[in-house]
């Protein structure tokens, strides 16, 4: 009697593991991609362990979130080895958006390539040797850098769609763009320092590379008690530091503003390269006061301009 229900119950399993498995096998495609992006990464990972039709489904997220931890996790996870033998991987084919952050990317890429072809955005935090970061996404529109000081992103500057680059200057500012990019209309600088020398040269030299930027963007940060002031004002008022006649650049904008030299010598520069410029637009710092910013106004309007179009547009300052 005992051996008849420990076969009775063994075969109800079996029975409960068959329907388990039919119903995870028979979900809808549509089902799969709402539970995968509801998921953390770590767990839609470990979905590959389901069954066949999950392994890799993964993969075809739209978006995803990478970071230093997961990274040194995802060996130990069964969606990339089995019997210590790495499975073949594709790339992630339906990727539309990735987030890195703390990940060191190392010196050993191997020269593998990484095939995102639907990837449109790509945000980089705090990452390191991003240079060794070789991926290909040709639909890549909009690249965001954020504190990763050595970002010689050269392998993502091949898609013809990318039109947009944010990057927060912090630290020093790497010379990234030694190669035209002729399909960037949007640059953004964030926490900017006009009186540093490295940065200086980096920003100009991203601008002198990108011959058909419509849109600049600049946050300035502010000047501390070691600010290169004549160094760098030194440098903008040599006729040479930008080289470059920046015909499609229609409008600037320059927030928090301090009315510092090299400040409006970098605002008289694009000025003078700029002949189709519309709009300037300045915000300054809010802690500034009173008569520094009637100050900053007065000297922007003084400046000269290239376009005959171009107009100063002077907002409140920002908090």
């Amino acid at each position: 009697m005992v051996l008849l229900n420990l076969m009775a119950d063994n075969h109800k399993r079996r029975l409960l593991t068959t329907a388990d498995d039919d119903i995870i096998t028979n979900i809808s495609e549509h089902l799969i991609d709402l539970i995968l992006e509801r998921l953390p990464i770590k767990d839609a990972v470990k979905t590959s362990i389901l069954s066949k039709r999950w392994r890799y489904r993964w993969t075809t997220m739209r978006t995803i979130v990478l970071h230093a931890k997961f990274s040194k996790k995802i060996s130990k996870i069964g969606a990339y080895h089995r019997n210590g033998q790495p499975l073949e991987f594709q790339g992630f084919l339906n990727l539309e958006d990735m987030f890195l952050t703390r990940i060191d990317f190392g010196g050993n890429s191997g020269g593998n390539v990484i095939n995102l072809p639907q990837l449109e955005k790509l945000t980089l935090h705090s990452c390191f040797n991003v240079y060794n970061f070789n991926i290909k996404a040709g639909k890549l529109h909009k690249l965001w850098v954020v504190r990763c000081p050595d970002a010689m992103l050269l392998r993502l500057l091949h898609s013809e769609h990318l039109d947009a680059v944010r990057f927060l200057a912090a630290e020093k500012f790497p010379k990234w763009l030694p190669q035209t990019v002729k399909c960037l209309k949007q640059l953004e600088f964030q926490s900017f320092s006009f009186c540093d020398l490295d940065q200086l040269e980096g920003g100009l030299c991203m601008l002198r590379n990108s011959p058909n930027l419509e849109v600049l963007r600049v946050t300035n940060m502010e000047m501390g008690l070691e600010a290169e002031v004549e160094l760098t004002s030194g440098y903008l008022e040599q006729p040479d530091c930008l080289k470059q006649t920046l015909f499609m650049l229609h409008t600037v904008e320059m927030t928090y503003l301090e009315g510092s030299r090299p400040e409006l010598m970098f605002m008289k520069l694009l000025l003078d390269h700029s002949p189709h410029l519309e709009n300037m637009i300045i915000r300054p710092r809010a802690t500034a006061d009173a008569q520094k910013m009637l100050n900053i106004a007065k000297d922007v309007m003084l400046l000269p301009r290239a376009s005959a179009k171009a107009k100063m547009v002077y907002l409140d300052p920002v908090p």
